[in-house]
């Protein structure tokens, strides 16, 4: 193996599953040996301590004694923190309760400004309406029959009597 080994190699080396090609590219590269070493003796420390920490019996308390003195020193600095807390906590839901809500009042002058829009929307469309009717009563005579009037109109010069 011409190569270093990675660090899954190492880490496998260290867990016991390392291949024999591993096992044998550590015992010939010192610096391969050096970073497996250095890594097991990690593992070692720290299963050590954890050891330590088990053997260790935990701490007893006693609470009784700790009650009385730490309820005279600190209760009465604490009191008024926690009911300003209390009131604070009971006060909020009041004040959202009795306020409008900025949702509910931007909701308000949306659907008003809408129903404003619409409103001039409909009156757009009753001008134009308006418009195209006026055109349409204003002409002599409605699109769909001038070139009637006009066939008409022509027939009725060069029969009328008149010689040019």
């Amino acid at each position: 193996m011409n190569q270093h080994l990675t660090e899954q190699q190492i880490l496998e080396w260290v867990a016991g599953t390392a291949t024999a090609e591993s096992r044998r590219h550590v015992e010939q590269c010192a610096r391969c040996g050096d970073e497996v070493e250095h890594l097991e003796s990690a593992v070692r420390g720290f299963a050590g301590a954890v050891r330590q920490a088990a053997v260790r019996p935990a701490p007893s308390l006693n609470w009784a004694a700790g009650r009385s003195r730490a309820a005279s020193n600190w209760m009465p600095a604490w009191r008024p923190a926690i009911a300003a807390l209390a009131l604070l906590v009971l006060a909020t839901p009041l004040m959202f309760h009795f306020s409008p809500y900025p949702k509910d009042i931007d909701s308000k002058a949306y659907t008003t400004a809408n129903k404003q829009q619409q409103q001039l929307e409909r009156e757009r469309a009753d001008v134009a309406l308006l418009e195209q009717v006026d055109a349409a009563v204003s002409r002599p005579v409605p699109q769909p029959i001038e070139p009637l009037v006009q066939l008409v109109a022509w027939g009725s010069k060069t029969n009328s009597g008149v010689t040019e």
